[in-house]
């Protein structure tokens, strides 16, 4: 994980944080110290835009690992430094074996989302001057 060049963290097949990256140090404001004391859905809380919970025990990546699939959420809100949510997007490597307490399970990884900065937009009223050379005539 130390050669991720994304925010990477390994849970087990109990949600529980086995490692955490210096990226998801940096990105999310908190330690690899505390995160491994930690399951990922209480680090987290992820949840969609709209404030609907991603995270949780029995949450939709739970499901994809019991599978042995991976997950993947395109824009996902979490709590980062100072417990400011932002965005990021979220890919995994789902791991074989049993779902388990201590034995790794999935790789996940976060990319930050950039939020796009509004274009300045014009003045709702723009004068109109009409310049002429002579007399004006319609």
């Amino acid at each position: 994980m130390k050669r991720s060049s994304d925010a990477a963290f390994l849970i087990d097949g109990k949600l529980g944080m086995l490692a955490w990256n210096s990226n998801a140090e940096a990105l999310l404001g908190i330690s690899n110290l505390e995160a491994t004391k930690q399951k990922c859905y209480r680090l987290l809380e992820g949840e969609t835009e709209s404030g609907k919970s991603i995270c949780g025990p029995r949450c939709a990546a739970t499901d994809c690992f019991l599978a042995d699939t991976p997950f993947s959420h395109g824009r996902m809100l979490v709590k980062g430094p100072g417990g400011r949510r932002m965005s990021v997007q979220v890919s995994t490597i789902v791991l074989p074996g049993p779902l388990t307490e201590g034995a790794p399970k999935a790789v996940i990884l976060m990319r930050p989302i950039e939020e796009r900065e509004e274009a300045p937009s014009a003045p709702a009223c723009v004068p109109l001057r009409i310049h002429t050379l002579g007399q004006l005539r319609l």
